[in-house]
């Protein structure tokens, strides 16, 4: 919402509470400039419609939960929903392989890049968070 929509709506208060100071105005303003028009206005009016003295913090706070409530699926949402799926089956994958398979991975990767010996010769390819991505990268271009 825009500057000038929020200090409509922060002066619509002031209307319905006659106790809201200019400096309430103001907070209530910069607060209402984060949501959605819409969510803004009907919030004040369904709180007007209960509340017969202004609590600046339950108002806003409604106000946000009504705007998580509303607020539509988006992308990043659905994109993390997918990583975290590949990654489940990423884990999948790896859980099955047998300790003498990791170990040839572990090998396999090594021989590759030798500069890596003296850092991973002595982990365990399960746990070490590097070696399990080098494996999982090698096999995902196997495939």
């Amino acid at each position: 919402m825009g500057p000038d929509e929020a200090l409509r709506l922060a002066n619509h208060v002031k209307g319905l509470y006659p106790e809201t100071t200019s400096d309430l105005v103001t907070l209530l303003c910069h607060k209402f400039a984060q949501f959605d028009k819409a969510v803004v206005e009907s919030e004040i009016d369904s709180f007007r419609s209960r509340f017969e003295i202004l609590h600046v913090s339950n108002l806003l706070r409604r106000i946000a939960d009504e705007q998580q409530r509303r607020a539509p699926v988006n992308q990043h949402d659905e994109e993390k929903r997918e990583l975290e799926a590949e990654r489940r089956r990423e884990e999948a994958a790896l859980a099955k392989l047998s300790p003498e398979q990791w170990n040839k991975e572990k090998e396999a990767i090594l021989e590759a890049n030798p500069d890596l010996r003296t850092f991973l010769a002595n982990k365990d390819p399960r746990k070490s968070v590097i070696l399990r991505a080098l494996i999982l990268d090698q096999r995902l271009k196997k495939i």
